[in-house]
């Protein structure tokens, strides 16, 4: 997941207003943002490869997605606070709303086979963790920090063309995979081939081994 900062300069004289006052790097979150981590994503293929076979194919996207929620703990403590001062911000964090679905986007590159699914999201686990503040340079610290983390599982089957133009060297299949919650998007994306093999499809190299038998 990424934080988001702002870097402020933050007056340092103690002396009030006035001529040659001090300036001080501040470093705060900017709103507090986490972006969704598209966690890790397979796509299952028997095989893995699409063999060039001329039909419709099934290929299994599979993942995680995890979303962070973020509150900036009053003080910015350098040690974890008791329960009087994180049980409202965990209160807080969870009701933050859950990204509802996951979409699934293909994109062929013969532009000719591109579905596009929304998938739901299954909430398989919860937690929530303390960061304190951390020195980043002599005078920065980030701040302190009470996380919630979701993790969320989805599964979707799409149907691709294993087939060749007349003339291709190969055939590629880029599948995106993203979701979106009140702090932005997040996705990933991962690839499927249509190898080509030996200048011939599979079914006529099998007729010619089958013959030759």
């Amino acid at each position: 997941m990424v934080r988001i900062f702002r870097i402020r300069a933050e007056d340092a004289s103690r002396t009030g207003r006035g001529a040659g006052r001090a300036l001080r790097p501040a470093l705060t979150t900017l709103e507090d943002r986490r972006l969704l981590t598209i966690g890790t994503i397979v796509a299952t293929v028997t095989p893995h490869i699409l063999e060039p076979v001329g039909r419709f194919v099934p290929v299994t996207v599979s993942g995680t997605i995890q979303q962070g929620i973020s509150a900036t703990v009053p003080g910015n403590p350098a040690t974890k606070p008791g329960p009087a001062v994180l049980a409202p911000l965990d209160a807080a964090n969870a009701n933050a709303a859950a990204p509802g679905k996951a979409m699934v986007q293909v994109v062929d590159q013969y532009r000719a086979d591109e579905p596009t699914v929304l998938v739901p999201l299954t909430q398989i686990n919860t937690a929530n963790y303390y960061i304190p503040r951390t020195k980043i340079t002599p005078r920065i610290y980030s701040p302190a920090v009470e996380d919630l983390v979701r993790t969320f599982s989805f599964s979707t089957t799409l149907y691709l063309q294993a087939k060749l133009g007349a003339n291709s060297h190969g055939r590629q299949y880029v599948i995106f995979v993203s979701a979106t919650d009140q702090n932005g998007p997040g996705g990933k994306e991962l690839f499927a081939f249509v190898p080509h093999l030996g200048g011939k499809p599979v079914h006529a190299r099998r007729a010619v081994a089958a013959k030759r038998k």
